[in-house]
Formats: C-alpha cells, sequence, structure tokens
C-alpha cells in the first residue's frame, strides 16, 4: 500500500547512512511510500553510485559518514554536479526520520508525530542491538570451552 499522498511524484532517492539498522528502516519507510531508493553505506559508497550515472532526485545523507570523504563532501560534490538534486544533510535520527517523512508527502501536520512514530521503531531496535551485543557468552547459548588440564609429568 503507498502511503505517497495524492499529487506527490515517486522520486529516486540515494539514502547515504552508516548504520544498518537506520538505512533499513528509513529505507523500507521509503519504499513504502513508492519511492525508488538507493542505499549507501559510507561517502566513497555514494560517490560511486552518483558517478555511476544513476538518476537521484534526493540526497539524504549523514554529515559525519566515515571514510576518508565524509556526508558535506559528498554533499558539495552533489551540488557542483548534479545541481538539480535536492540535498538534505541530517545528523540526528529526527532530523533523518522528519526528512523521511516529509518526502512521503504525510503533509506538515502528520510529519511530527509520523517522524516520532519512526524514530521510535529506529531506537528500539538498536536498544535491541545494543542489548544483544552486552550479553555474556551463556545467555548466548554459546558454550564456553573447557580448559584443559595440566597434567604434571
Amino acid at each position: 500500500m503507498s502511503k505517497t499522498a495524492p499529487g506527490k511524484t515517486q522520486r529516486r532517492i540515494l539514502l547515504a547512512e552508516a548504520d544498518v539498522i537506520v538505512r533499513l528502516v528509513l529505507a523500507q519507510h521509503l519504499r513504502e511510500c513508492a519511492h525508488i531508493v538507493m542505499e549507501a553505506s559510507d561517502a566513497a559508497e555514494a560517490k560511486v553510485i552518483l558517478q555511476a550515472g544513476q538518476n537521484c532526485d534526493v540526497l539524504i545523507c549523514d554529515p559525519q559518514l566515515p571514510g576518508e570523504t565524509n556526508g558535506f563532501a559528498v554533499a558539495q560534490w552533489v551540488r557542483r554536479n548534479r545541481p538539480k538534486t535536492k540535498v538534505v544533510l541530517a545528523a540526528t535520527l529526527q532530523a533523518k526520520t522528519l526528512a523521511i517523512v516529509e518526502l512521503c508527502g504525510s503533509g506538515p501536520s502528520a510529519a511530527p508525530q509520523d517522524a516520532a512514530s519512526l524514530g521510535e521503531k529506529i531506537r528500539v531496535m538498536l536498544a535491541e542491538r545494543s542489548r544483544r551485543a552486552r550479553r555474556p557468552a551463556a545467555a548466548t547459548g554459546a558454550r564456553a570451552r573447557p580448559r584443559s588440564k595440566r597434567v604434571p609429568t
């Protein structure tokens, strides 16, 4: 089911985000809104996609992308080489979710609630990832290797 508001056009969006959970949830939301989404995990990957000639209407980019160049450099490259591409630099989860919701055309009155809901979904997933990362080996079902006993000779 498409969430794109009447009169809104399908856009080709490049989403450059290092965190896989954040990127996947935001990309899924955009796809549910009938947009075409390309994903990049760092600045170099974003530039490869853009330099390969992919048409892109909107770049949503974290300015602090990892790699030799950052999101600011990607945004500058896009502004020089693809002046018709809209650039959205969003560093916080709140800014990212708000940009995504606005692209889906929910309207200004619904955007803060939709963005908060989307942000909460991501925060829950991030908290679960952190919880699992902190879980001791015994709780994950992994068995500790028994230490070999030294036998005196």
